[in-house]
C-alpha cells in the first residue's frame, strides 16, 4: 500500500497499490486503479491525506484520513473503494464520507464491525472514536451522534483502535498532562459508554514520558499497546492493569 500527501489545488486523499498481481512478488498492480494507483479528491481546497487503509471480507479497500483545509480546519475523511480501485457509490457522498467535528480531526486508525466502521478521530482535545454504518453515514445509535470521546487531562490523541471479541472497542494513544506526555489507553462499551470495568472509569494512563501508538487484542480480551519510552510494550488484563511490560530505552 502506497500513501501519498500533496500540496494541490485539488486534493488527493490516498494512493493505494495492489502487488505481486500478474508480476514479481512487490511488483505494482496494475490493474488496480490507474496504472496501481488509486486516488480520491475530496471537496477541500488545501491538502488531503490517508492515514490508515483496511480490506473487509468483501474485498473493498476502507481508507480513513483528513482533509486539510485552507481555513485551517481538518476534518475526518473515510473513503471507500472497490477491489478494481475505483471510487464505492453506495458509501457515503460518491465513496466519501466526511465527518466535521470541530476542526480538528483526522483518522489515524480504523477497525471493522459487522456491519459498521469504526474510527478514531486522534488530532481532538481527547481520544475520541467515530463509528459509521456500512453505507457511511453516522451510526446515531452509538454515543453522541455517531462520536464517543473521553477526556484526558489538558490535550490527547487517539492513535489506534481495536474491537474485542466481547464487541467493546479499545483506543491507544498519548495526553499531555502538566506538560508530560504519557502513554493512554481508553475503552468504551458497545453504545459507546467509557467502560467502567476498565482502569479508572474507562481510562488507564501510563507514566510519562511515554506515548502509545498501537493496540491490538488478543482473544482472551488482554491488550497489547505498543508505543514510545525508548521502546515500549504493556500488555493489560481484561480491568486495564498492567501484566506484563518490556522497554527498551
Amino acid at each position: 500500500m502506497k500513501v501519498l500527501r500533496r500540496t494541490l489545488p485539488w486534493l488527493l486523499l490516498a494512493a493505494v497499490c495492489g502487488c505481486g498481481a500478474g508480476g514479481p512478488p512487490g511488483s505494482l498492480d496494475r490493474s488496480f486503479g490507474s496504472d496501481g494507483f488509486a486516488t480520491v479528491s475530496t471537496s477541500a481546497q488545501w491538502v488531503a491525506a490517508g492515514g490508515a487503509v483496511v480490506q473487509p471480507q468483501d474485498g473493498k479497500l476502507l481508507v480513513a484520513g483528513q482533509e486539510h483545509l485552507r481555513s485551517g480546519v481538518n476534518n475526518l475523511v473515510i473513503t471507500r473503494l472497490l477491489a478494481s480501485g475505483r471510487r464505492d457509490p453506495s458509501f457515503g457522498k460518491d465513496g466519501i464520507t466526511t465527518v466535521p467535528n470541530g476542526g480538528t480531526d483526522s483518522g489515524a486508525d480504523i477497525a471493522l464491525q459487522t456491519g459498521r466502521s469504526w474510527l478514531p478521530a486522534p488530532r481532538r482535545p481527547q481520544p475520541s472514536r467515530c463509528q459509521t454504518r456500512s453505507d457511511g453515514t453516522r451510526d446515531a445509535s452509538f454515543a453522541a451522534r455517531g462520536v464517543a470521546t473521553m477526556t484526558v487531562c489538558e490535550q490527547s490523541i487517539a492513535t489506534g483502535v481495536v474491537q474485542a471479541r466481547d464487541g467493546k472497542v479499545a483506543v491507544v494513544g498519548q495526553a499531555s498532562c502538566g506538560g508530560q506526555v504519557r502513554m493512554v489507553a481508553a475503552r468504551f462499551d458497545a453504545d459507546g459508554a467509557p467502560d467502567r470495568t476498565f482502569g479508572a472509569s474507562g481510562l488507564k494512563q501510563f507514566s510519562p514520558p511515554s506515548a502509545g501508538w498501537a493496540i491490538a487484542a488478543q482473544p482472551d480480551g488482554r491488550l497489547i499497546l505498543a508505543g514510545q519510552w525508548g521502546i515500549r510494550a504493556e500488555r493489560l488484563r481484561h480491568a486495564g492493569r498492567a501484566i506484563e511490560r518490556s522497554r527498551r530505552t
